[in-house]
């Protein structure tokens, strides 16, 4: 019974470490889990200059992919979450040519705990954001598609990942490699 109970326990921890993943945000580790929709992967390394983390369908790189789906993490700094959202899409608004960002038609997804913005920086870019609060930080998920009708093709795969999305919290210094 005990060498059941212990390749069960194995197998627990196996498959929970299929889907535990580490950030580094200001000198310190964090913890969170989110699976990979069929199709597409997680990637923490290529585009670390934009992003904590970023997804894109197999087969391609982020650079080239039709649709790019970027993670960041933010510390909190006083701000709630109404004014953090206002922050960042003045930041997006700031990003496109001319600042003209146009609001999206794109009914975002139901995902609880989210908060979201539909917007095209015309005509190259066309994005979903969803942001949430963290207890100390706040996650910003961006897709960011080049055609508004691919845009809505993946919107139930970036609305996938957020569902699957849980944060942890902070690790311990002895738990946390690099």
């Amino acid at each position: 019974m005990l060498g059941l109970y212990a390749s069960f326990m194995v197998a627990t921890l196996l498959t929970i470490s299929v889907y535990a993943h580490s950030v580094w945000i200001d000198g310190k580790a964090f913890a969170f889990q989110i699976k990979e929709p069929k199709g597409w992967i997680l990637d923490f390394h290529s585009a670390a200059q934009i992003a904590n983390f970023v997804m894109h369908e197999e087969g391609t790189t982020w650079r080239a992919a039709g649709a790019l789906v970027s993670v960041r993490f933010f510390e909190k700094t006083g701000d709630d979450l109404k004014s953090f959202v206002d922050q960042e899409f003045s930041h997006l608004a700031y990003s496109c040519p001319f600042f003209e960002t146009e609001q999206l038609p794109t009914l975002p997804p139901a995902v609880p705990g989210f908060d979201f913005m539909a917007f095209e920086c015309s005509p190259q870019r066309h994005e979903l954001v969803a942001v949430t609060e963290l207890p100390d930080h706040f996650a910003v998920f961006s897709l960011s598609c080049t055609s508004v009708d691919y845009l809505r093709k993946v919107v139930p795969v970036f609305e996938q990942a957020l569902l699957s999305f849980q944060w942890l919290g902070a690790l311990p210094a002895e738990n946390a490699g690099r």
